[in-house]
């Protein structure tokens, strides 16, 4: 079940219950004007309550209020209880990755979306590109290899070392990613769940997919987890619903929802596999190449982005 499926539930039971009791009431209500109205000749229940007399239950009257009080007290209670069970499942169905899940980390950052596709058995193609350029083939099968033997050192962090040793401009842990990175553009594939873990590097925002019922506060230095299912193939906005400032209105982007098959074919145009990555570095047969063509045929997103990104950012800088 997916997110749009809990929240549909929720609306039409509230929907049917609420014309339903309404019906009900109205109906009463008018059947008492007419039967109680002014001139008709009908005699009044017998033994009612006087003015700040509770009921006891034993006349028509009182059986009727409590009937209805313990009735309407059973519809409400288990309303509650139903729909606590429904949006906890909501709030804790993303608190594990299946093992077919998609984990991306979104930021929001200068008017526009940042997505990192989190994988810890593969590099971005592009950055291991630039790694081999930099300081050849050996020395970044060599610090691959590092990363891979020590769990303490990260293959971003193995990688910084070398070729800030090989250039003559400081190179960082941040500067170098291991994990492929869009902006605008959030490629995923259908029936799988995408679990998102949601920060800023700015100001507060809040990132939202209104066809998926998806909302995640955006605050820097700390992560809001969600998730959500694709059921169809399609493309599907991307929304702020943060006032963040004067580029609120254009912090915008694109879920592009693919089959399975179609998403498998464009990621791994985009990452290669670790182990294969270290064999081919030291055997010399790497050919470096470019992030191959989406399924769409659109290219690599993350350079089709960058003038997207660039406009938002300079929509009036960062808002307060």
């Amino acid at each position: 079940m997916t997110r749009v499926d809990v929240f549909s539930q929720i609306y039409l039971v509230f929907l049917a219950l609420g014309t339903i009791v309404g019906s009900v009431v109205i109906t009463y209500t008018l059947y008492k004007v007419y039967k109680y109205r002014a001139g008709n000749d009908h005699e009044y229940d017998v033994g009612r309550p006087q003015l700040g007399e509770l009921p006891t239950g034993a006349d028509k009257g009182g059986r009727k209020l409590f009937l209805s009080f313990t009735l309407s007290a059973i519809i409400v209670i288990s309303l509650i209880a139903w729909t606590y069970g429904l949006l906890l499942y909501v709030e804790t169905g993303g608190a594990e990755v299946p093992e077919d899940g998609v984990e991306v980390d979104v930021v929001g950052d200068n008017f526009a979306w940042e997505f990192a596709y989190t994988d810890s058995d593969t590099l971005p193609r592009d950055q291991l590109n630039d790694s081999v350029e930099m300081m050849g083939q050996q020395a970044t099968a060599e610090a691959l290899a590092e990363a891979r033997s020590n769990d303490s050192l990260s293959y971003s962090a193995a990688l910084a070392a070398r070729m800030d040793e090989a250039s003559n401009e400081t190179v960082t842990e941040s500067d170098v990613s291991t994990n492929y990175e869009t902006v605008t553009r959030m490629r995923v594939p259908t029936g799988r769940e995408i679990h998102i873990d949601t920060t800023s590097g700015d100001v507060w925002h809040n990132f939202g997919i209104p066809e998926f019922r998806v909302k995640s506060d955006a605050i820097p230095d700390e992560t809001s987890e969600t998730w959500f299912v694709a059921d169809e193939a399609g493309e599907y906005r991307i929304a702020c619903y943060e006032l963040c400032g004067s580029g609120h209105s254009g912090m915008t982007g694109t879920v592009i929802a693919m089959s399975n098959e179609e998403y498998e074919n464009w990621y791994e145009g985009q990452v290669i596999e670790i182990d294969a990555a270290i064999e081919a570095l030291e055997a010399g047969t790497y050919g470096q190449s470019s992030a191959t063509a989406t399924a769409d045929g659109s290219g690599n997103d993350a350079a089709n982005a960058s003038t997207s990104a660039s406009a938002a950012g300079s929509a009036g800088g960062v808002g307060a």
